[in-house]
């Protein structure tokens, strides 16, 4: 018959075997972090491969709640500022040094314009 728990001695492991599991664990360790490094770099140059494909990308957007934002893309070497809601509207096509802030004013500007020629 096996002694029951409470009856067993527990024995401290000596210096030494603390001393080889310590140095396991280091090994262990240091394996699995160069792993997880190498799939990390491996997910990264997957994510590279499969966006070198595309030649449509999406740079910024911005919500204006209920279900509005507006957008710039790029299509190839040409960045368009749209207008998304229940339909898309192109808003302006950019220039590549063009940013975000000044084409939106310009496409605000030129929205105000068409409106108040629509009104006269």
């Amino acid at each position: 018959m096996r002694p029951s728990i409470s009856n067993r001695k527990t024995r401290r492991p000596t210096p030494i075997v603390t001393r080889q599991r310590t140095e396991l664990g280091k090994r262990v360790l240091k394996h699995v972090l160069e792993f997880l490094s190498r799939a990390w770099q491996q997910l990264q140059q997957q994510q590279k491969r499969r966006l070198a494909g595309r030649s449509l990308r999406l740079e910024e957007s911005i919500s204006l709640g209920q279900k509005r934002s507006i957008a710039v893309i790029r299509l190839d070497n040409q960045r368009f500022l749209i207008g998304v809601s229940s339909e898309i509207s192109l808003l302006a096509s950019l220039e590549t040094e063009t940013d975000f802030g000044k084409a939106l004013m310009e496409a605000a500007t030129g929205a105000e314009g068409a409106r108040a020629k629509a009104c006269a």
